[in-house]
């Protein structure tokens, strides 16, 4: 009979050490969410654009990066566009939806003097949420959980994204830019002589 209870202890013991395990991990992995470590020839990054939410966040997960944002930084990413869209609700069964919600984000890499780098970069994630009718707080609960996931999940890839850009790339980038705006800049002063003239 001892022993029996001595089992059933241990399983519970058991039980709620695996329980909590996985609480903490989970905990962790929320918190966690966006913080990528990554290996980049990009040192620092001015951030401009955006909301100041989402910004925060950004800025949040460069700096844990390695990738340090800073106002006197040579290149800057602007943030042109974060969008989330929660259209697209299918059907089921009886009561049961599914939503789609897709978050999205439009950034342009330029030098500090605002001159484009690169074609603008864009990056999405979807997900679908499932809701059943009636359960308004609910499923309102759980868009917005999902939401929040997602926007960690585009800024770890915006981070990724931009440590990729190697130092030789953005200067031969800025170099083929800057050579551009020359032409434009000699093409315009022509034009403006040649209607004077």
């Amino acid at each position: 009979m001892i022993r029996k209870i001595e089992r059933s202890m241990f399983s519970i013991k058991t039980g709620i050490t695996l329980f909590l395990s996985i609480c903490l991990l989970t905990a962790c992995g929320f918190h966690l969410r966006g913080q990528v470590k990554v290996d980049s020839d990009i040192s620092k990054l001015m951030l401009t654009g955006g909301d100041e939410s989402f910004r925060r966040e950004l800025i949040q997960a460069f700096n844990l990066s390695g990738i340090m944002v800073d106002d006197g930084a040579p290149y800057q990413l602007n943030i042109v566009r974060v969008e989330e869209d929660q259209g697209q609700r299918m059907k089921l069964s009886a009561g049961r939806y599914e939503n789609l919600l897709t978050i999205r984000g439009v950034y342009q890499l330029e030098t500090r003097d605002g001159l484009p780098l690169f074609a603008p970069m864009k990056l999405s994630v979807e997900r679908y949420v499932s809701e059943v009718s009636g359960q308004g707080n609910s499923a309102m609960s759980q868009t917005s959980m999902a939401l929040d996931e997602m926007r960690g999940e585009l800024i770890s890839s915006t981070v990724r994204q931009v440590s990729n850009i190697s130092n030789k790339q953005l200067q031969e980038e800025e170099l083929i830019a800057r050579k551009s705006r020359e032409q434009q800049l000699k093409r315009s002063e022509s034009a403006s002589e040649s209607g004077q003239s």
